[in-house]
């Protein structure tokens, strides 16, 4: 949750400085999407970093009960 307020407010802010000093307008749909599409890559970041880590357990579990 706090990564979408994150996405939102950095988005917002850019958009309110790229019109007041590079005069270029910001679609509302542009920032959207643009939020969803970080969002998104975030998530598959989480899912990765996961499954890495319950590789990790499971091989530490298994070399343990191994041992004993």
């Amino acid at each position: 949750m706090a990564a979408i307020c994150g996405d939102i407010i950095y988005h917002t802010w850019r958009a309110r400085k790229w019109r007041r000093f590079k005069d270029k307008r910001v679609h509302t749909e542009e920032a959207v999407t643009q939020i969803n599409k970080e969002i998104i890559e975030r998530l598959h970041l989480v899912v990765q970093r996961a499954k890495k880590c319950r590789h990790f357990i499971q091989h530490l579990l298994c070399n343990w009960f191994y041992v004993w």
